[in-house]
């Protein structure tokens, strides 16, 4: 058999007759006229129209990548589709096969009614051509994916989802508004018929105490059958999908014990109808579907509680930014993913920052309580930053675009708490576990309660009553959401206290620790070295001695040199041009107008034998300051003292203070001298204070102290400290914005507040605390429930009410969560 032509863009099979276009002359063959069209165009930006020669252009892979050019089932095989910047490699290390040209792909689900769910959608995903890792979150209802989109694309993903029963929409889209209608509508439907089927059960119950003819039965009971299957049919269909693919992939979940439940009473209720027999469950029957379905509903909406927070994480991101140009100087809007760095972008009063940048003209107020915590507006002026996610309440402004999507603040705060939601710990692990072997049991034991109860002298209908209460009353879902949810909701809440969660065991291990080891710089201080004062001798001007120090340090990289720069662009001086400018350990020599000059510590000055002067003021130290003098000295003489200081934290004495006062162990290190990290201990109140270390030493430290016993917290920069943290039991990194994302810790701390490390220590009981309740209730909810459906004490309706209401507590004890977290 003749093998049919090929596309000449994207490699499928061509129709006949085949959509077919001339360029330069020659003839080429196409699938449809979309690949006609896009050929121009890639022909055309590429300069070239054979296929050979532009496939593997980056221009071509991107068509590939966006489902522009339809994924080819013979693939090219050296085609690679360019890592997108900024994307964290976590996920794919996860779970599957690493894809070198992967792209991440993150939607939202919905239709997931308990954890087996979220595992069958990774189990059928994974096992697909094209698919890198896939890793499904139930409590978020989100889905990851890393796929190659040579082999497929998101729409083939998407539709793999919607065949098992789901529906998948990128985070934020209305089509999860619709979905929420159409099972509102569903419920209510089913509400009015169960009501129906309800008031005519009376009628029929009414029969075990007065004679019912026969023909009363049919007249009663055939109304309810046919409401019974519009509830079935219609109502259950969401549940029946559900089941139908759990069995095929051997997951069966609660939504396989409702079907076989609802059906079994549905069955039995028609043969004894259609045998005249007055022993009818078509009520049951439909309760069992309509409980369902509102408890689910209530559950969504509840379940929305819980992770709404960091859906207002992704609120932030706006999904357009007003790009200014000399073509277009009001600007025009163009989606974030055309935005580029170096871009001028505006926004006016009650926008939306949509990406991180630094502002060349306006000035304004700006909201950046949803990131910093802070709900004191910040006056925003030329220089100053802006962060995408803020708003600006008064003013216009426009600035210059340093980082977007992924790689901007707000991108890399929604990575690191979407990694801490997508990695379970070994509770949860455990959990599942036991979940895989649940339903199983729970038939196997309800069957052999059936036949155990029929073959001791129960009635057929008692039996299968009984059968059927086992089914129904042992859901999984309280075991199955039960640790979960509380790791969304305590990830939420750390959050929005700036408390971004890399790994959740951090508050499982949290609970043991009895030493906190503190870096100095950058952690109890905020780590900006700056210039403070300038205090000229007599004689000598505070502008001369800036003008000749900005010449020494003209060309240095050297911190001072960067605070000199820094104190020089708000206190503008002319420039000086210096002769014979060296540099020297400790110091900076030159000549200005014929006279020597230095810049340097005291050592280097009196090394170089300068008279000193005694006559020169220096500011008093005041509490939160640490200072340290830099020296000026003119034809032999100082001429004046460049005072250099970095802050403490302004909360750091209370944070530690209330830490000694719990019975914690403090410790302080640091690369600085050890006088200078006493210094700094003695002020805080840490008595054991190490100067001089190297990052490997602190890690040695660590050590050091484990092997005693202790349990410690490692607090510091999050990369200068990596080792350390990696050795200490938590860490703790508390970073600036231009840092974050690529500090190592278990816990970041992005407000630049050392109160919010006692908060995680406050949110980290809570969170344990609601872990063990929720486990526990789950387990004694099926130990106590499950012996009563076996021995009869239950009904049906009662076990559905009860395995509903079971859910609901869990979710409701995780909600007290919230009650109090102002209180942090």
């Amino acid at each position: 058999m003749n093998q049919r032509p090929s596309c000449d863009l994207c490699g499928l099979p061509v129709p006949n007759p085949p959509v077919t276009r001339s360029f330069s002359g020659k003839s080429f063959r196409f699938c449809c006229t979309g690949c006609r069209q896009v050929f121009r165009m890639i022909s055309e930006m590429a300069g070239s129209t054979e296929p050979e020669d532009f496939r593997n252009t980056d221009l071509f892979k991107q068509c590939r990548a966006l489902g522009i050019i339809p994924a080819s089932p013979d693939p090219i095989g050296n085609e690679k589709v360019p890592r997108v910047p900024g994307v964290s490699e976590d996920l794919a290390n996860e779970t599957g096969t690493r894809l070198d040209h992967s792209l991440p792909l993150t939607l939202k689900l919905t239709d997931m009614w308990c954890p087996a769910c979220a595992w069958l959608i990774e189990t059928v995903l994974k096992n697909q051509p094209g698919i890198g890792s896939a890793r499904c979150h139930f409590e978020t209802d989100r889905l990851w994916v890393n796929y190659d989109p040579i082999m497929t694309s998101p729409k083939d993903i998407v539709s793999s989802i919607e065949k098992l029963g789901y529906q998948a929409v990128v985070p934020g889209e209305v089509e999860e508004k619709l979905h929420s209608r159409r099972m509102f509508i569903r419920l209510m439907i089913c509400l009015v018929l169960t009501a129906n089927i309800m008031m005519l059960s009376f009628s029929v119950y009414s029969g075990f105490f007065t004679d019912l003819s026969k023909e009363s039965v049919w007249t009663i009971a055939w109304p309810m059958c046919l409401m019974a299957c519009g509830v079935l049919v219609y109502g259950g269909q969401p549940i029946y999908r559900k089941a139908f693919s759990a069995f095929k992939s051997l997951a069966l979940g609660m939504e396989t014990l409702i079907t076989m439940g609802a059906f079994t009473t549905f069955l039995y209720s028609l043969m004894n109808l259609v045998a005249g027999n007055i022993h009818l469950y078509f009520d049951t029957a439909s309760m069992l579907i309509t409980l369902t379905l509102l408890g689910k509903t209530l559950e969504k909406k509840v379940k929305g509680r819980v992770h709404g927070d960091m859906d207002a994480f992704y609120a932030l991101q706006t999904g357009k930014a007003r790009i200014l140009s000399q073509a277009w100087p009001k600007g025009r809007y163009v989606y974030l993913d055309s935005v580029s760095e170096g871009d001028c972008v505006g926004v006016e009063s009650d926008e939306t920052v949509p990406v991180d940048g630094i502002i060349h003209q306006g000035t304004g107020l700006v909201d950046e309580s949803m990131l910093t915590g802070e709900p004191r507006p910040v006056r925003k002026r030329p220089g100053d930053a802006l962060t995408g996610g803020t708003r600006v309440l008064e003013g216009e402004l426009q600035f210059t675009v340093t980082a977007t999507g992924k790689a901007s603040y707000l991108g890399r705060m929604i990575e690191i708490m979407e990694a801490g939601v997508r990695k379970k710990f070994s509770a949860e692990q455990y959990a599942e576990r036991m979940l895989k072997w649940f339903v199983p049991a729970i038939l196997l034991l309800a069957l052999g309660t059936g036949l155990g109860g029929y073959f001791l002298g129960l009635t057929l209908d008692l039996a299968m009553i009984r059968a059927v209460t086992v089914m129904v009353i042992a859901c999984p879902c309280a075991l199955g959401i039960a640790i979960p949810l509380v790791r969304v909701a305590g990830i939420s809440i750390a959050g929005k206290k700036g408390i971004l969660v890399r790994n959740f065991e951090a508050f499982e291990n949290v609970k043991s620790v009895d030493t906190f080891v503190f870096d100095k710089t950058g952690t109890v201080t905020l780590g900006s070295w700056d210039l403070i004062k300038i205090v000229p001798a007599a004689g000598y001007t505070e502008s001369m001695l800036l003008q000749i120090a900005l010449g020494l340090e003209k060309d240095s990289d050297h911190d001072i040199a960067f605070a000199i720069r820094k104190y020089a662009a708000r206190n503008p001086v002319s420039q000086v041009e210096l002769d014979s400018v060296n540099p020297y350990p400790g110091g900076v020599s030159g000549r200005f107008n014929g006279y020597e000059v230095k810049i340097g510590s005291a050592e280097f000055l009196e090394k170089e034998k300068l008279n000193t002067r005694e006559d020169i003021p220096v500011p008093e130290w005041t509490p939160d300051v640490l200072y340290s003098n830099v020296y000026l000295g003119i034809n032999g003489g100082i001429a004046g003292v460049m005072v250099f200081g970095d802050r403490l934290r302004k909360d750091a004495v209370s944070t530690l203070e209330k830490l000694k006062n719990e019975g914690y162990s403090l410790f302080m290190v640091s690369g600085d001298g050890q006088e200078i990290t006493r210094n700094v201990g003695e002020r805080l109140g840490i008595s054991k204070a190490s100067g001089g270390k190297l990052p490997e030493e602190k890690a040695v430290l660590i050590d050091t102290l484990r092997e005693k016993g202790h349990q410690v917290v490692m607090v510091g920069d999050g990369m200068n400290d990596a080792p350390a943290m990696g050795k200490a039991n938590v860490g703790m990194a508390m970073v600036n914005k231009s840092h974050l994302g690529r500090e190592s810790a278990d816990i970041t701390l992005v407000h630049g507040r050392m109160e919010t490390i006692h908060a995680f220590l406050t949110l980290g009981k809570k969170v344990r605390g609601k872990i063990r309740q929720n486990f526990w209730f789950s387990f004694l909810y099926n130990f106590i429930s499950i012996p009563l459906a076996m021995s009869g004490v239950l009904t049906p309706l009662i076990a559905v009410t009860a395995m509903l209401a079971s859910s609901l507590t869990v979710i409701t004890n995780t909600l007290l969560l919230f009650r109090k977290q102002d209180s942090l």
